[in-house]
Order: structure tokens, then sequence, then C-alpha cells
């Protein structure tokens, strides 16, 4: 199975995600650790558009730029069925709700799409999360770092009561790792982005299930360009075992159609490329 390859052997489960608002689908690509081939890398530069190319050459470090590429051209093979396109031709625009701006944002296909999307990617793990027309997505992926400066980060991200919490941890700085991926799955669905605040989000995180995803709810006003309004953000953080070791990874989720606390679908697939961009599909636990 190729990067290419995504198209067929998804299609069925993309349609199956977009098609009504009470479902949420994830999909996990692991690189590989030493890197990709030089070809690889332009098989997957060959999958985006000129602005993805543009932007991920504009990234220093090499891992940086692969796994910008492999986020996209993993998004790009999963739409392109959908949209009835080629993955290069699936366009991919930006609107910032703060300023307005098409140089950042959150990315979308645009008015009347028949999906909503998000994309993260950190270390060498990439995620995709996909919606309904209906349903706002947020996904993050977090390395836990074992240099991460807490402190220095801690007035503009944390609150007092959760820095206490998190300190109270047996692993502070894991706890820390997950908040965060939190507090970003959160503003990534709302559209916001660092526009606001990480230390204003305060998910509730609920009891882990048998599985280990563990549910949260985000309660917000925010303004949103029409004015103050009540968000309700829904979602999980990603069992330990299907993130992987040393990640953390959550998605959340805010429906138009007023659906129930918690999406009645949802799916995890998990896949792992090889150096020459040959891609595996891992079986979660």
């Amino acid at each position: 199975m190729t990067t290419t390859g995504l198209t067929a052997d998804f299609e069925r489960d993309v349609r199956f995600a977009v098609a009504a608002p009470d479902r949420v689908s994830v999909w996990l690509l692991r690189l590989p650790e030493d890197g990709l081939t030089a070809a690889a890398v332009r098989a997957l530069a060959d999958t985006v558009d000129a602005d993805t190319r543009r932007r991920a050459e504009a990234l220093r470090r090499p891992a940086d730029r692969e796994s910008t590429l492999a986020a996209h051209a993993m998004l790009r093979g999963l739409l392109a069925p959908v949209l009835e396109q080629q993955p290069r031709d699936v366009v991919v625009v930006r609107s910032c709700l703060t300023c307005g701006s098409a140089e950042h944002g959150k990315p979308s296909l645009g008015p009347g799409a028949p999906a909503q999307f998000s994309i993260a990617h950190s270390g060498r793990l990439v995620a995709v999360a996909l919606g309904s027309p209906e349903t706002a997505v947020g996904v993050d992926v977090e390395l836990e770092r074992a240099d991460t400066d807490w402190a220095a980060v801690r007035a503009d991200v944390f609150s007092d009561r959760e820095w206490l919490t998190d300190s109270a941890e047996s692993d502070p700085s894991r706890a820390r790792t997950r908040a965060w991926a939190r507090k970003e799955a959160v503003v990534k669905t709302t559209g916001h982005g660092l526009a606001l605040p990480l230390r204003r989000v305060l998910p509730v995180v609920g009891a882990a299930d048998v599985s280990g995803r563990q549910p949260w709810s985000c309660s917000l006003s925010v303004d949103d360009g029409r004015g103050i309004r009540h968000r309700l953000v829904r979602g999980w953080d990603l069992p330990p075992a299907t993130a992987g070791d040393g990640y953390a990874a959550s998605v959340g989720f805010e429906s138009d159609a007023g659906q129930g606390a918690s999406p009645a679908q949802h799916t995890v697939s998990s896949l792992s490329m090889a150096h020459d961009g040959r891609l595996t599909l891992k079986t979660n636990p």
C-alpha cells in the first residue's frame, strides 16, 4: 500500500465518517524514526498542492518537512474520493476568525464542503480527523519531551488549579502534555487557535473507559466574529497504547445538529510508513 493507495483502501471509511453529524474518525500515521528516502519525500510532495510544498520547504528541519508533507498527503488521499478529485487537486483554504487573514487560521475545504477536518503532527506522529459538514473537529498530538520548560509557559497555558492538580500527578510532565493536547484540540475545533488563550481553555476530564479512552468536555464563551457565543466542545484522549509510547493525542468535536453527549460512531485507524513511503495498516490495541 502506497501513499496514493489511501484512496482505495479508505474510501468506504471516509464516506462513513462524513455522512452524518454523529461520527468522527481519526487516522494516525507513524513515520520512520530515521527518516524517509528522497524518493518517498518527492512522492509525498507530488501528492500535495504548490502552497503546501512551499510551506513545507520553508521549514528548517527535514523531519518537520516530512511530517508536514505526510499530514497533507494523507488528508488529500482520504478526501480525494469524496471530492471526486485527484489528491494533488484538493484545495485547502485558511481563514482566521480573528483577523480574516487567508495566510493562517483553521484550514478547510471552503464553503459548502462535504467534510470538515483537522490535521496535526508532532515528532514522528501525524493525525487527521474528519467529520461531517455539520461537525467541527480538532485533533492534536504532542510528543512528550523531557526538556520542556513548563514553568516558562505556565502563566500562558495553565490555570493555577490545573498547575497544582498536574503537579500532584506521579508524572507531572506527562499530565501537562496531555492537558496541552486537549486544549489544542479545543481551539482547533472552534477555529480560534492560539488567539484564544489556552489558560482560559479548561476541559473537564471524565473517567477512562476499559480501552483507556478518556472523555472530556470544555465550555467556552468566545467571540466568533458574530458576537459572543457559548461553545461546548466535547472530545476524548486516545488511549496511550493507540497514540504510541511517548505521545499524547486528543480529538475534539462540536456539532451544529445538537447531538448527544458523545459521537454515536467513532473510529481510529493507525498506519505506519516505511522508509520508502509504503504504508502498513496497524491493529489498534
